[in-house]
């Protein structure tokens, strides 16, 4: 028989399987729900406990979306690569966020325990990398050509659609 919906927010793998083994040991899991937990047994990489640690710091320290956390939880990413891929927005972090990132998720992965600078959120300055200002091409050699000034774009392209009517 269907439960209530007490609560409708997402959840790692490891939380899912938690979850569906507390049900079991109350009743007897559908055919879905055995195939879900099975699963979950199969992939999760981190205890629950450990996946909502984990969850929780992705969130609060380095303001990652709640989806992604949840995928890097998931997934565990192993190096630096894996990790820019699985954030969409890699941009925003420089590299020395992403190494301190792949760290804490290396500490998770062999178990050992969270040191305390994990649990202070970064300020919005830190985790924002720095935009190089754009380089202005110099007076001579280099740069647009000066015959490009003159050119009319909009006469250009009159010229070219009258080639086609």
């Amino acid at each position: 028989m269907p439960r209530e919906i007490t609560n409708k927010s997402p959840i790692s793998i490891a939380e899912a399987r938690e979850l569906l083994i507390e049900r079991s040991e109350a009743d007897e899991l559908s055919y879905l729900q055995r195939g879900a937990l099975e699963h979950a047994h199969i992939t999760a990489k981190v205890s629950a406990d450990v996946a909502k640690e984990l969850k929780e710091i992705l969130v609060s320290r380095y303001r990652i979306e709640l989806d992604n956390a949840i995928t890097l939880v998931n997934i565990i990413p192993n190096n630096i690569d894996e990790l820019r891929q699985l954030l969409s927005d890699t941009d925003k972090y420089p590299t020395e966020i992403i190494e301190d990132i792949l760290e804490l998720i290396k500490l998770i992965e062999e178990e050992k325990p969270i040191p305390e600078k994990f649990h202070t959120p970064l300020s919005k300055e830190v985790l924002v990398e720095k935009e190089e200002p754009e380089e202005e091409p110099e007076e001579e050699g280099e740069g647009a050509p000066d015959w490009f000034d003159d050119v009319d774009e909009e006469e250009e392209f009159d010229e070219f659609q009258d080639d086609f009517d």
